[in-house]
């Protein structure tokens, strides 16, 4: 009898502890697409489509590296920036983002965060 109550207590913590545990990562679908056809060979023009879960305000894409930098607005005037590398299907980092104190400006390979009066370049890979 004593087992089997170990065994149901241990078996609550368990749902509970994953019932509230918070979610790291953001979940970005991804699925192969066809969007035309090449007439020269006679095959199909093919791409993968990503879905992000939250609106996107504004997205750069990185061709050299291969990586997408997202912003994504969560609540209204808030959000968050993801630097997503296309290769491996995986966030590299993200930030927090208030759209009415800050801003974020692309140079080719540059991220330039403004925040009040203040600015960061931001490393695109780390």
């Amino acid at each position: 009898m004593r087992t089997f109550t170990i065994t149901i207590f241990s078996f609550l913590l368990l749902i509970s502890t994953s019932a509230f545990a918070q979610q790291n990562g953001l979940n970005v679908t991804t699925e192969p697409k066809i969007i035309g056809k090449n007439y020269i060979d006679n095959s199909d023009i093919k791409c993968v489509e990503y879905v992000f879960p939250n609106k996107i305000n504004d997205i750069f894409l990185d061709s050299e590296n291969n990586f997408a930098t997202v912003q994504l607005e969560k609540k209204r005037n808030k959000g968050t920036i993801y630097q997503y590398d296309l290769n491996n299907r995986a966030i590299l980092w993200n930030k927090s983002f208030d759209y009415q104190i800050n801003e974020l400006l692309k140079f080719d390979n540059l991220l330039v965060f403004n925040e009040y009066n203040d600015s960061y370049g931001l490393d695109p890979s780390t």
